[in-house]
């Protein structure tokens, strides 16, 4: 119903458009570079976010590891006992895998900065 309704209302328009008072009215593209085209992205075509990805496989894999092994042995249990608080405990965890993954996106980001020549973002 809403197509109808607009095709209608734009056939109304063009109809009762005075053109002969509009004459002067032209288009024209709007004026910007040339287009530039890097050879890698060509042959990357789109496996930059896999890799992206896959780099932080063996990171997120460690991560899972270390909190199942300190489920198994209840390391948490035994510093518990020893009167670790809960938020020392989830600062340790968010420090020591906080830095591992900012260590890796400075790392991504810094030899990733040549992959972006002709890029707007400098």
């Amino acid at each position: 119903m809403f197509l109808t309704q607009e095709k209608n209302t734009d056939f109304y328009d063009c109809k009762n458009f005075p053109m002969d008072s509009y004459t002067d009215i032209f288009m024209a593209t709007f004026p910007s570079e040339k287009f530039a085209s890097d050879g890698f992205w060509g042959q990357l075509n789109g496996m930059f976010g896999y890799m992206v990805v896959v780099s932080f496989l063996l990171p997120v894999s460690n991560t899972v590891r270390a909190l199942v092994v300190e489920k198994e042995l209840k390391i948490k249990e035994g510093m518990k006992m020893m009167s670790l608080t809960t938020a020392a405990h989830l600062t340790s965890w968010f420090t020591h895998f906080g830095w591992t993954y900012y260590l890796i996106s400075v790392l991504i980001a810094f030899f990733a900065k040549d992959l972006f020549v002709f890029s707007d973002v400098r």
